[in-house]
């Protein structure tokens, strides 16, 4: 039964992209229940004869940018090795894992590290199709 969002609108539009960017905090060592409630509609996909998911989610690198607290650069590798998980399974590679410090808004600007790490992705992506 459609739930009437825009699930099906992003997931074409995500379809017709090499490269899929996810942003999220960190929210007790994995990603926010809003991605996690997206990634789990995947399943809806899979069985969608007419998106044909699985195989045209074959090939397409995907780029993971998790903010958090409390040592995210350690804590949240059991997020990065999920969405590891995810990529393997459709045949997909995790190509960039950027994990940041920060709890209120701003604060990651004092991540000298990432604030880098986001700067060269960006350099990187600057000839990517959007």
């Amino acid at each position: 039964m459609p739930i009437g969002d825009d699930y099906r609108r992003i997931v074409e539009e995500m379809l017709e992209h090499d490269d899929i960017l996810f942003i999220t905090p960190i929210y007790w060592y994995s990603m926010s229940t809003k991605m996690k409630l997206f990634i789990d509609r995947f399943s809806e996909s899979l069985r969608d004869e007419e998106l044909d998911f699985k195989s045209r989610m074959a090939g397409k690198r995907f780029h993971l940018i998790a903010v958090g607290g409390d040592n995210p650069r350690v804590k949240g590798q059991a997020l990065v090795t999920q969405f590891e998980h995810i990529a393997s399974f459709l045949d997909a590679t995790l190509e960039t894992a950027i994990l940041a410090e920060g709890n209120a808004p701003g604060e990651v600007e004092y991540d000298q590290e990432a604030v880098a790490a986001i700067a060269a992705f960006r350099e990187k992506m600057s000839g990517a199709r959007v």
